[in-house]
Protein backbone atom coordinates (compact mmCIF):
# COMPACT_ATOMS: atom_id res chain seq x y z
CA UNK A 1 0.00 0.00 0.00
CA UNK A 2 1.16 3.50 -0.71
CA UNK A 3 0.57 6.47 1.58
CA UNK A 4 1.51 10.13 1.29
CA UNK A 5 1.78 13.15 3.59
CA UNK A 6 2.92 16.49 2.18
CA UNK A 7 5.68 15.44 -0.26
CA UNK A 8 6.62 12.19 1.52
CA UNK A 9 5.35 9.02 -0.12
CA UNK A 10 5.89 5.61 1.46
CA UNK A 11 5.12 2.03 0.53
CA UNK A 12 4.07 0.01 3.58
CA UNK A 13 2.26 -3.15 4.54
CA UNK A 14 -1.33 -3.07 5.79
CA UNK A 15 -0.48 -3.08 9.51
CA UNK A 16 1.90 -0.11 9.20
CA UNK A 17 -0.52 1.66 6.85
CA UNK A 18 -3.19 1.79 9.52
CA UNK A 19 -0.88 3.62 11.94
CA UNK A 20 0.35 6.05 9.28
CA UNK A 21 -3.23 6.92 8.30
CA UNK A 22 -3.84 7.85 11.95
CA UNK A 23 -0.69 10.00 11.82
CA UNK A 24 -2.02 12.11 8.95
CA UNK A 25 -0.94 10.17 5.87
CA UNK A 26 -3.44 9.63 3.05
CA UNK A 27 -3.86 6.49 1.01
CA UNK A 28 -2.57 6.72 -2.57
CA UNK A 29 -4.22 4.78 -5.39
CA UNK A 30 -3.60 1.08 -4.76
CA UNK A 31 -5.58 -0.57 -7.55
CA UNK A 32 -2.82 -1.77 -9.83
CA UNK A 33 -0.28 0.79 -8.58
CA UNK A 34 -0.59 2.75 -11.80
CA UNK A 35 2.33 5.06 -10.93
CA UNK A 36 4.70 2.13 -10.55
CA UNK A 37 3.46 0.48 -13.71
CA UNK A 38 3.90 3.67 -15.72
CA UNK A 39 7.50 4.14 -14.60
CA UNK A 40 8.34 0.49 -15.28
CA UNK A 41 6.70 0.58 -18.69
CA UNK A 42 8.95 3.39 -19.92
CA UNK A 43 12.25 2.46 -21.47
CA UNK A 44 15.46 3.80 -19.90
CA UNK A 45 15.86 6.16 -22.86
CA UNK A 46 12.58 7.81 -21.87
CA UNK A 47 14.00 9.13 -18.60
CA UNK A 48 14.08 12.67 -20.01
CA UNK A 49 10.31 12.63 -20.43
CA UNK A 50 9.60 11.52 -16.86
CA UNK A 51 8.51 13.81 -14.06
CA UNK A 52 10.64 14.20 -10.94
CA UNK A 53 8.22 11.94 -9.02
CA UNK A 54 8.55 9.24 -11.68
CA UNK A 55 12.35 9.52 -11.63
CA UNK A 56 12.33 9.17 -7.86
CA UNK A 57 10.18 6.05 -8.20
CA UNK A 58 12.72 4.58 -10.64
CA UNK A 59 15.57 5.42 -8.22
CA UNK A 60 13.65 3.76 -5.40
CA UNK A 61 13.04 0.64 -7.51
CA UNK A 62 16.78 0.47 -8.24
CA UNK A 63 17.56 0.66 -4.52
CA UNK A 64 19.41 3.99 -4.69
CA UNK A 65 19.70 6.19 -1.62
CA UNK A 66 19.83 9.96 -1.27
CA UNK A 67 17.76 10.53 -4.40
CA UNK A 68 15.02 12.52 -2.67
CA UNK A 69 17.25 15.57 -2.22
CA UNK A 70 18.43 15.65 -5.85
CA UNK A 71 17.08 17.97 -8.51
CA UNK A 72 15.59 16.49 -11.66
CA UNK A 73 18.78 17.15 -13.64
CA UNK A 74 20.99 15.58 -10.93
CA UNK A 75 18.73 12.55 -10.68
CA UNK A 76 18.75 12.11 -14.46
CA UNK A 77 22.56 12.11 -14.34
CA UNK A 78 22.61 9.45 -11.63
CA UNK A 79 20.09 7.21 -13.40
CA UNK A 80 21.79 7.53 -16.78
CA UNK A 81 25.32 7.24 -15.43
Amino acid sequence: MRVIRENVEREVDASKCEQLLKDGYKLVETSGDSKKESSEAKAPGDLDGMSLAELRAVAKEKGLSGYSSLSKEELLGVLKG
